[in-house]
């Protein structure tokens, strides 16, 4: 098999563009994150949320304590 791939899938619930004109849409216009990722062939957020969501938050968290601390 190929090399794993980065893939970002998004939605045109209103059906407004194809290819490029869905892409600029979506980089340039308001819209909402995307609801699944994959990076190096991993499903990394899987609808809407990222899978180590929590364990970043937390470190984020502690983190920001020790600095204001």
């Amino acid at each position: 098999m190929g090399a794993p791939s980065d893939l970002v899938a998004l939605a045109d619930p209103l059906g407004l563009g194809q290819g490029d004109a869905l892409l600029d849409r979506w980089i340039f216009g308001k819209h909402e994150a995307p609801r699944d990722d994959w990076a190096a062939g991993a499903h990394v957020v899987q609808a809407g949320r990222h899978i180590h969501r929590d364990t970043v938050q937390a470190r984020f968290a502690e983190v920001l304590r020790r600095v204001l601390s």
